[in-house]
């Protein structure tokens, strides 16, 4: 369970996605595509800056986009997006899982969210690509439970976990059989581990057919 504290103007729940691009089709330039869903959950209209900044992993600003909310009906809702340019992107691979942080702003609210530069292709000959390199997934199954302490994992029993499998040569996560924590998938995405993220509803009720 999470307990989120935000001003009456703020990111929706899950109302943030990140997206990266190559739209030059070669490496030497990637755009970082940041969208925010603004809520206003006051009952007057309100206004309020909305900042997308983008840092490397050594902290140094990347790119930044300013913009403003001049006037959010009560309960309503608007889409803020910002195209970020990152030259010469370092990207993130399995081998080097070298991430950027993206600091979305509303008001003096501030979300972190770690961000990997990569492209990921799929092909029916030659399987998956990674930057353009061929990728072998070697995955394994892995409850979300553990040994002594339920599904209430501690973060550094995730990454012993995920350490571990990388030690014995897995590269590739497949969760069973619910979405993954958070916590989880920031781990696997520092050490380099592609994660399947199941969602299984099994059942014969209308919702879940």
């Amino acid at each position: 369970v999470y307990l989120t504290k935000a001003d009456p103007v703020h990111i929706e729940p899950y109302g943030l996605s990140v997206v990266t691009d190559f739209p030059a089709g070669d490496f030497s330039s990637s755009t970082v595509r940041a969208s925010a869903t603004i809520q206003n959950y006051a009952v007057t209209h309100k206004g309020a800056p909305v900042k997308f900044t983008l840092y490397d992993a050594e902290g140094r600003q990347i790119a930044a986009d300013n913009s403003y909310i001049k006037d959010l009906g009560p309960r309503k809702s608007t889409i803020v997006a910002a195209n970020l340019v990152v030259d010469k992107p370092h990207l993130w691979s399995p081998a080097d899982p070298y991430l950027y942080t993206l600091e979305t702003s509303v008001g003096d609210n501030i979300t972190k969210t770690r961000v990997g530069i990569r492209k990921i292709e799929f092909t029916h000959d030659n399987g998956m690509f990674i930057n353009g390199e061929r990728f072998q997934i070697k995955g394994c199954d892995v409850h979300l439970d553990h040994a002594g302490v339920g599904t209430a994992l501690p973060d550094a029993l995730w990454r012993y976990r995920v350490e571990t499998l990388a030690k014995y040569g897995f590269n590739t996560i497949r969760c069973s059989h619910n979405p993954a924590t958070p916590a989880m998938l920031d781990i696997c995405d520092e050490l380099g581990f592609l994660v399947i993220d199941e969602n299984r509803l099994m059942g014969t009720s209308d919702e879940q057919l």
